[in-house]
């Protein structure tokens, strides 16, 4: 139990989030969650901005469900997991549920209809060049995708080296994680699991907490 703001808060460590979140797009997870755990955005949260519930840090990327305080039938749970591992959830790389939203600041959280997704295509920009809501331009370009993994995304295998070139153009940005802190001063690489790629001059990393 941590104290935010002089409040008590259950933390999930910013590692422990990072593993989670990196293994929920290398196999099909499901997160049981008992209490209220969040997990933290930055590596030294101050408050409760800084944090986001873990349901909704592993949302579109895993199961996940809070287990009720009265005592229940575990298997119903495990039942729900189940036919949720035999759907797919994602239409492609171009779906907006495949952004890292602990990164991308967006005020439309709720894409589970195919009308919320175009409220947020509309607001955002298509799934090739999207502007998320503190100025970064997050661009697709699958001819400079690289690397060896391919990711997926509850279910949908995305094309190997899936990532975005998330660029500024209004002075540096910093970005960051529960255990990364980076400043962009022209663009960084931003896979869907929140691994950051970036190099000088472009871009730096000023932190790392593991």
């Amino acid at each position: 139990m941590h104290r935010l703001d002089g409040r008590p808060r259950q933390l999930v460590s910013g590692t422990d989030a990072a593993n989670l979140y990196r293994r929920a797009h290398r196999a099909k997870v499901a997160v049981f969650v008992a209490g209220k755990p969040f997990v933290p955005l930055r590596p030294d949260p101050v408050g409760p901005k800084h944090t986001l519930l873990l349901t909704r840090f592993v949302r579109y990327k895993a199961h996940a469900r809070r287990l009720p305080t009265e005592k229940t039938d575990v298997s119903i749970q495990l039942d729900s997991c189940e036919a949720w591992r035999r759907t797919t959830e994602c239409e492609g790389g171009h779906d907006p549920r495949c952004l890292p939203f602990p990164v991308f600041d967006t005020g439309h959280a709720d894409l589970d209809e195919r009308q919320q997704r175009q409220a947020f295509d509309d607001h955002h920009g298509p799934g090739a060049r999207r502007v998320d809501d503190r100025g970064l331009t997050w661009s697709l370009d699958p001819k400079a995708f690289h690397g060896r993994e391919e990711l997926h995304v509850a279910g949908r295998k995305l094309p190997r080296g899936f990532h975005w070139d998330v660029s500024v153009s209004d002075g540096p940005k910093m970005l960051t994680t529960g255990t990364d802190r980076w400043r962009v001063f022209r663009y960084i690489n931003i896979a869907p699991d929140a691994i950051f790629r970036g190099r000088k001059p472009y871009a730096q990393r000023i932190g790392r907490n593991v």
